[in-house]
């Protein structure tokens, strides 16, 4: 993994980790890790970083550069760390979080007389 990547993974993982904090979960980064990966889950992609991310100014930037969901797991799938994401969709799913995506053009203005745009 060149520089570049690692950043962004590392900037994925402390976006996550603002998303968990945010929602207030009973879990964080290390404890997905640990769910994903087992007693390995020191030698995991970017585990290493996870106690230091905030300590990180270049990190910490990307806090302020757009980012959603969406791009936080699909940086994690491409570096390798499905297993996260499936810890992570399951320990949501059993605290009755459902996570999802809208697709595209799924958002439409409501038409100025108040009715559905359905209708």
């Amino acid at each position: 993994m060149d520089a570049q990547a690692e950043l962004r993974l590392a900037r994925a993982l402390y976006q996550l980790s603002l998303y968990l904090q945010a929602l207030r979960l009973p879990f964080s980064m290390e404890d997905l890790y640990r769910m994903g990966f087992g007693a390995n889950w020191r030698e995991a992609p970017g585990a290493l970083w996870l106690a230091h991310l905030a300590e990180d100014r270049y990190v910490v930037a990307g806090r302020h550069e757009f980012y959603t969901l969406r791009t936080v797991m699909e940086t994690l799938a491409v570096s390798g760390l499905e297993a996260v994401l499936e810890a992570l969709g399951e320990e949501t799913a059993r605290l009755g979080i459902e996570w999802g995506f809208l697709p595209g053009g799924h958002y439409r203005r409501r038409p100025p007389d108040g009715t559905s745009p359905d209708s």
